[in-house]
């Protein structure tokens, strides 16, 4: 299924306009912008970096993290990924996570990011 989105990302890629002027590059824009959020979302695929590219799990790819306090909401740009949504594979990073049965954050890894589906509580932070 992957190779399929990826096949027809690649042909819609080549007709779409970052400024469409009639319904028909409308239309095709729609369906590029789609294959890219199912691409990103459903298997971590960015091709406009390079390839594949791991999602920051701090922001979940959004680049900003909203902050709650009592009855105030604020909007903070992601520190971890520096507002980009992504992570770097080559940096290093502050990672902690519980592993045993209490939620207690006990383990702790300072290098290339984790795949967080795979620790209980897992938690980034920036340098």
């Amino acid at each position: 299924m992957k190779e399929r989105l990826l096949r027809e990302f690649v042909r819609v890629s080549k007709k779409a306009l970052r400024e469409p002027r009639n319904w028909k590059e409308i239309a095709i824009r729609v369906r590029w912008e789609r294959l890219r959020k199912i691409l990103w979302r459903r298997y971590d695929y960015m091709r406009s970096y390079g390839g594949d590219m791991i999602i920051c799990d701090h922001c979940k790819g959004n680049g900003y993290i909203k902050i709650r306090f009592e009855a105030e909401q604020a909007i903070d740009q992601c520190k971890v990924c520096d507002s980009q949504g992504h992570l770097d594979e080559n940096k290093h990073y502050n990672q902690a996570w519980s592993g045993g049965v209490s939620d207690k954050l006990d383990n702790f890894y300072w290098g290339p990011p984790l795949d967080p589906e795979s620790f209980k509580n897992y938690k980034i932070y920036p340098k």
